[in-house]
């Protein structure tokens, strides 16, 4: 999680990245002119229906958000608050895994993945009206996850691996064994760059208007570990819509994209 170079190599094992999210199971074939644009996906009231289905256990209804079959691991989850006054919920959420009737995970929708509960910050942190979590739950063989409250949106981001992948399952034992390590991890990712090496950079080019600007790298085998680019105003709203950058890499090119969208930021300074 803190290796540039290891997340930009070929995984030494594959997977697919799947994602379960809230939306409205009402819209399931394109030829249903009207329920393929349905989209009452904050479920409201039990006409909206934006989750998998409802189990009863020792008398206490949860709502199945996610049920994956197979090895796998959550990667990313996005669990927002209805209310934006009232930051709070008292839903439960559960990780079962590999068919255990006892959760291997739950805790307070919101706490337990916002940083501020096991999960430490910033693997785990809040954004704009949601708890967000990187923190990876692996499994061998299904995960299924509930909350004990009908359900706002939500989105989790998953690797689905081959049948043949061995695969350790999460459990508490373990994340307490690996505690060390993932402040480490934490502490790691806290740490910013300096971004007086960008500003004193010795490859520097002032585009022109509807100018382009092709840098040649070395030859070879490499990587690019930095790239930073600086707008001069941004008194036109669109700049970072009007500035497109394009990488070639072994002559075909992989990166064409608004500069907005490539770093992902209107700031005045972006960089990766």
């Amino acid at each position: 999680m803190v290796s540039r170079e290891h997340i930009a190599q070929f995984p030494e094992t594959n997977f697919r990245l799947k994602q379960e999210s809230s939306y409205n199971r009402a819209s399931v074939n394109p030829t249903d002119s009207v329920g393929w644009f349905n989209n009452k996906d904050h479920n409201n009231n039990n006409k909206d229906h934006n989750f998998i289905r409802v189990e009863e256990i020792n008398g206490q209804k949860e709502w199945v958000l996610m049920d994956h079959k197979g090895a796998g691991a959550i990667v990313r989850t996005w669990m927002p608050f209805k209310n934006a006054q009232k930051p709070s919920t008292n839903s439960i959420i559960k990780f079962y895994l590999d068919g255990s009737d006892t959760p291997a995970l739950e805790g307070n929708m919101l706490d337990l993945l916002n940083g501020d509960g096991l999960i430490p910050f910033p693997l785990a942190h809040k954004s704009l009206r949601s708890a967000v979590s990187f923190f990876p739950i692996p499994y061998a063989k299904s995960c299924k996850i509930t909350v004990t409250e009908r359900p706002f949106f939500y989105q989790f981001t998953y690797r689905e691996y081959p049948a043949e992948t061995a695969i350790k399952t999460f459990t508490l034992e373990d994340y307490q064994q690996a505690k060390s390590a993932i402040e480490e991890v934490a502490t790691t990712l806290l740490q910013s760059e300096n971004k007086n090496e960008f500003e004193n950079a010795t490859d520097f080019h002032q585009l022109k208007p509807n100018e382009e600007k092709v840098f040649e790298l070395q030859k070879g085998t490499a990587a690019i570990k930095n790239l930073a680019l600086k707008l001069k105003s941004y008194q036109d709203s669109t700049v970072t819509r009007g500035v497109v950058i394009k990488i070639n890499f072994d002559g075909k090119e992989t990166v064409w994209s608004p500069i907005g969208d490539f770093f992902g930021t209107r700031s005045w300074f972006t960089s990766f």
